[in-house]
C-alpha cells in the first residue's frame, strides 16, 4: 500500500535479550522496531511465565498492541525503539 498511513505488521518473535516479543511496525513508511514485555503481557493480555504464551497472547491481541505502539509513536516520534512495558 504505497503512500499509505496504516501500519503493515512484521513477523513477530520472541526477543533473545530481554523477555518480550519483538516486531516492527511500518508507520508512514518507516518501519519501527517494537518491544512488548513480558510484563505487559501478562498484565493486559493474561499472558503466563512461558514464552509459549507470550506469542500466543501478542497474537490475539496483534492489533490492540500494533494500536498502542502507533500511540506511543505519535507521542514520541524521534525514539529507536517503541518499548510497551508495565
Amino acid at each position: 500500500m504505497e503512500g499509505s498511513s496504516m501500519p503493515r505488521n512484521r513477523l513477530a518473535e520472541v526477543s533473545k535479550i530481554v523477555e518480550g516479543v519483538e516486531f516492527t511496525v511500518e508507520v508512514s513508511r518507516r518501519e519501527v522496531p517494537v518491544l512488548v514485555t513480558r510484563e505487559y503481557l501478562e498484565s493486559r493480555y493474561g499472558a503466563g511465565s512461558e514464552r509459549e504464551t507470550w506469542l500466543l497472547s501478542f497474537a490475539q491481541n496483534r492489533t490492540a498492541i500494533t494500536r498502542a505502539a502507533q500511540e506511543r509513536y505519535e507521542r514520541e516520534p524521534n525514539v529507536g525503539v517503541i518499548i510497551l512495558k508495565d
